[in-house]
């Protein structure tokens, strides 16, 4: 069942509040219980006590969906299960994983991430990242190499950011290099 739901608290930054979202499960609970078909319409609700609040709050709600962190790298996964579990230590099995992972990464601003997945060679010592610069899209044009098997790769991609205001495109073709299971960002092609 469907239930439509008014939504009113959002703090400075336009996200809702915790209690808001709280207010969306035990909103749809209670929908799920006032929108019950009958033959005559809707039945009434039943009393509501202290109680009978607290147990739909704690009810799962199925009907509502909650919307977590899509990721950045836009395969359709949440952050966590997707590049969150790489900028969290786990090695990317493939040179496109990595390089859309680091593309996350200068999303959600992690630059430790970035330099940990930089080859040494090619490796700046500081990496400062520019909170102003949002990414907003990222295209997968083209792959050589890069997979399970492999110990070289290229990875040719368009990112689209926005700076100022200004709407910009930043196209590549890196490298990556695997060493031992993990996979490394080189540099462009030249």
């Amino acid at each position: 069942m469907l239930c439509q739901l008014s939504y009113t608290g959002v703090i400075g930054s336009g996200k809702p509040d915790a209690e808001s979202l709280l207010g969306y499960r035990f909103l749809a609970a209670v929908g799920n219980e006032l929108k019950s078909p009958s033959r005559r319409g809707y039945r009434a609700p039943r009393r509501w006590t202290s109680d009978r609040v607290d147990e739909l709050a704690s009810r799962p709600c199925d009907n509502v969906c909650m919307e977590v962190l899509a990721c950045p790298c836009g395969l359709g996964e949440d952050y966590d299960s997707c590049c969150g579990r790489y900028h969290s230590g786990a090695p990317a099995p493939t040179a496109e994983q990595l390089m859309r992972s680091r593309y996350s990464a200068f999303a959600v601003g992690d630059a430790a991430y970035l330099l940990r997945t930089w080859h040494p060679s090619a490796r700046p010592r500081t990496l400062e990242l520019d909170p102003g610069c949002r990414w907003t899209r990222l295209a997968v044009l083209e792959t050589t190499g890069g997979g399970l098997f492999d110990a070289t790769g290229t990875v040719s991609f368009r990112a689209i950011y926005v700076l100022g205001g200004q709407r910009h495109v930043l196209t590549e073709n890196s490298r990556f290099v695997r060493e031992g299971k993990r996979w490394l960002y080189l540099g462009s092609v030249e």
